[in-house]
Parts: structure tokens; sequence; C-alpha cells
């Protein structure tokens, strides 16, 4: 007897009432919240502070393509179950994460920049709702698609795990091609490592502000001891009995 093929209905009702849009990563979307603040350790500028999206996966689109997005992804759950593959976009070290109400399981996933990563449904699942909140603020700038050509230089040699990542590459137009360099593996390294390096100046400018503050704490507490009203003591000296 064959597995069951789980419904599109709820996917369906939930993309109708929440009114979710195809995702060019895979699954389904609806920008919820954009905070207008300007982040201040982005080198994009007036990008917001932080962003967020509803995020859903159904037996009608299932799966995402590998990408990489420089900001901080914090991934909530809602309903329903997903497998999450995460690729280290400098060492490919490979980690895999269920995001779900089970033992083992998480009901919330923090991916940092630097990880190339992709969601799936769950075998028998007919839905995963997800809030993604990204900071600081989503930006296409700072957004990839894995390509064959990176992908080999992450595996280079095992020819087994390039074939089995290869099915989850998004497919590109002709016009996405040619802006990809897919066939220029030079051109895609340095595309990468635009990227990480922007995303290593928001992290030393994070950083920088911390320490800003923590700066400005310490002048102040200094201040309030300057400041501090004089008594008696400072006036009367003291006498050894």
């Amino acid at each position: 007897m064959g597995s069951v093929v789980p419904s599109n209905a709820r996917g369906d009702a939930l993309v109708s009432q929440l009114s979710l849009s195809p995702h060019p990563e895979g699954g389904f979307f609806v920008v919820t919240h954009a905070n207008p603040t300007p982040s201040p350790s982005s080198a994009v500028p007036n990008r917001a502070l932080s962003t967020s999206i509803y995020y859903l996966l159904t037996p009608r689109s299932p799966s995402g393509y590998f990408h990489l997005n420089t900001s901080t992804t914090y991934h909530s759950l809602h309903e329903g179950r997903a497998r999450y593959t995460l690729i280290h976009a400098e060492t490919a070290e490979v980690r895999e994460h269920v995001m779900g109400p089970g033992e083992g399981e998480t009901r919330m996933l923090v991916v940092d920049g630097r990880w190339w990563k992709r969601g799936e449904l769950i075998e028998g699942e007919d839905m995963c709702l997800i809030t993604e909140v990204v900071v600081p603020g989503f930006d296409w700038a700072d957004h990839a698609f894995l390509t064959l050509p990176l992908l080999s230089r992450l595996f280079p040699g095992d020819r087994h795990k390039i074939k089995h990542y290869s099915q989850y590459l998004k497919p590109l137009s002709p016009e996405e091609e040619a802006q990809s360099h897919v066939d220029d593996p030079d051109q895609a390294e340095r595309v990468l490592t635009a990227m990480v390096g922007r995303a290593k100046h928001e992290e030393d400018e994070a950083k920088a502000h911390e320490h800003r503050i923590e700066d400005a704490k310490e002048r102040f507490a200094e201040d309030r001891t300057a400041d501090r009203l004089l008594t008696v003591d400072d006036f009367v000296p003291r006498f050894r009995c």
C-alpha cells in the first residue's frame, strides 16, 4: 500500500487567508513588518532595522532552494514540521534541524549569516507555517542562490554530495544565468566573498556600537561620582587620637 499524499487544502486556505505569494526561494510568503528605523550596523544605506515574514511550505510547494543571507534570521514555528539543511559557506560543515513540536525537534531556529540554507516539508505533513525575522532587515543585495560552481567549490571531488545537493539549486533563466556568472566559478566566488565581507563589516560595526554604549555608561558613572554632593567630612581634617 502506497504512502498517503497529503492534502493541499489547509495550505491553500492559509495562502488565501494570509495573502501569501510564491517565494523566489520556494514556498509562499508575505511581508508582515518592516521596522523603518535604519540599521546602525549595516553597510547598506537606509536598511531596515528588521523585517519579518510568514513563510509557508505545502505539498504544492514543499521545498526551498539553497540560498544565503548575510543577516541573522530567526525562524519561529507556528504549526507543522519542516527539515532545514544548512551548509557553511566557508567550511562546508553540514547541519540538519527539524522544526517541529516533537522530542529532539525545535520550535525556534537561528541561522547566522554565511550559511547556505533550505527548508523542506517533512514527508506526510500537509503544511508548515513559520515566522522569519531578519536582523538587520532583509535586502536583496545581501542575498544569493547557491550555484553549481559554488557547490563544487564547497565539496571538491565529492560527486555524491554535489549530485545530492544540486537537486536543490534554483533553476535559473538565461537572464539570471548571465547575471550570476554560473559558468565563471571565480566570479561566483568573488560575489560570495563580497557578501561575506559585508557581513564581517556589519559585525564589526555592531561590536563598535556596543563598545560606544559601554564607554558612554562608564563616563556617565564617572561623572556622577565626580558630581556627588560634598559632605562635612570633606572639610573637617581627620586627626589621629
